[in-house]
C-alpha cells in the first residue's frame, strides 16, 4: 500500500501504518486504488 509515494522517513511509515489500523475505512480506500 502507497508503496508508489514512498514517505520522507521511516517515521512516515509508522504514521502511516497507525492511521490505517485508526481507519480500516481509509485504508481499504488506498488499497482499492
Amino acid at each position: 500500500m502507497l508503496a508508489a509515494i514512498p514517505p520522507p522517513s521511516p517515521a512516515g511509515v509508522v504514521v502511516v501504518d497507525v492511521v490505517a489500523d485508526s481507519r480500516p475505512a481509509a485504508g481499504q480506500a488506498d488499497a482499492a486504488r
